[in-house]
């Protein structure tokens, strides 16, 4: 098997180990900032097979100029969007329980006055999702799973929503399948969350807004 043949590139800043929603710079930030070993990598990242993440580090090895260059823009990619947040952070607009989860999903008016619109994308969504919903409203504050500072490719449902709710931030997905059942489970387990978005292609081709 070729080298190559390990991972797909779906975009010139994503290359993905091949099977799976795991992007090279979750591992590769494991391996060189972290200092974790190849062992510890798969425990992290419990999908991957220790040949996988070996092969990433040898991709790395051998492509050592692009895939710095690669993994540099991600980690700046992800100071910029935290500095964003940060000025644009207000401690004051989320509700903190789920009968008002509808109500902040829905309706996002008093906190687009106060600049406090925190999505968090799945990372089978688009990236010109991104775009789009920036180019609406620049104040929002849109990040993606795998960007730095947030759970990492390959993030389970459960704990995505967890830390959705420690940082109240909307996660939005268009995971039909199992979030609103990861979703029930969550709250009846006491915890909270701003609100979830569904994007979702159907006939009807609507927004879903779990409740």
């Amino acid at each position: 098997m070729q080298l190559e043949e390990y991972f797909e590139q779906l975009a010139p800043d994503d290359i993905r180990l091949k099977g799976t929603r795991i992007g090279i710079e979750s591992v590769l930030y494991e391996f060189i900032h972290r200092e974790q070993s190849p062992e510890a990598i798969t425990k992290r990242f419990p999908s991957l097979t220790l040949e996988q993440v070996y092969a990433t580090i040898l991709y790395y090895l051998h492509n050592k100029t692009e895939i710095d260059a690669y993994i540099a823009e991600w980690l700046a990619f992800g100071q910029r969007m935290r500095g964003e947040a940060s000025e644009k952070s207000s401690p004051r607009c989320w509700p903190s329980t789920a009968t008002e989860t509808a109500t902040a999903t829905a309706t996002t008016e008093g906190c687009r006055a106060m600049n406090e619109i925190r999505y968090l994308l799945d990372e089978n969504v688009h990236p010109s999702l991104r775009t789009a919903l920036l180019q609406h409203e620049p104040m929002m504050i849109v990040w993606k799973i795998g960007d730095p500072g947030v759970p990492p490719t390959g993030t389970k449902d459960p704990e995505i929503l967890d830390w959705c709710d420690e940082n109240q931030f909307i996660p939005v997905t268009n995971n039909r399948k199992s979030m609103p059942e990861h979703l029930t489970d969550h709250l009846v387990k006491g915890r909270h969350i701003p609100g979830i978005l569904g994007f979702f292609s159907d006939e009807r081709d609507k927004v879903h807004i779990f409740k």
